[in-house]
């Protein structure tokens, strides 16, 4: 039984590291529909989710610039160039 349950938590934690890799790579794409960057040319510097406000914002980095994302899933989409 015991062994049964170190393993159920092996898996999960497993199973829940490759998590944050295919979410922020769902953002790239997201991203890169909006800012003409290539998905792998792309590195999210800074995310926030604004739960009470149904907010995701995002900023991506590529090429040298960076721009903020503002997502009301569902709604809308935008990524605007932030000024150096």
């Amino acid at each position: 039984m015991r062994m049964w349950i170190v393993s159920a938590l092996i898996l999960t934690f497993l199973s829940l590291s490759g998590c944050p890799e295919v979410y922020f790579h769902e953002m790239k794409k997201k991203s890169a529909q909006h800012t003409g960057c290539r998905v792998d040319d792309m590195v999210i510097v800074d995310d926030e989710n604004e739960v009470a406000e149904g907010v995701h914002r995002w900023t991506v980095e590529c090429a040298g610039k960076k721009y903020r994302c503002t997502e009301i899933p569902k709604k809308s989409l935008e990524c605007k160039p932030i000024p150096d």
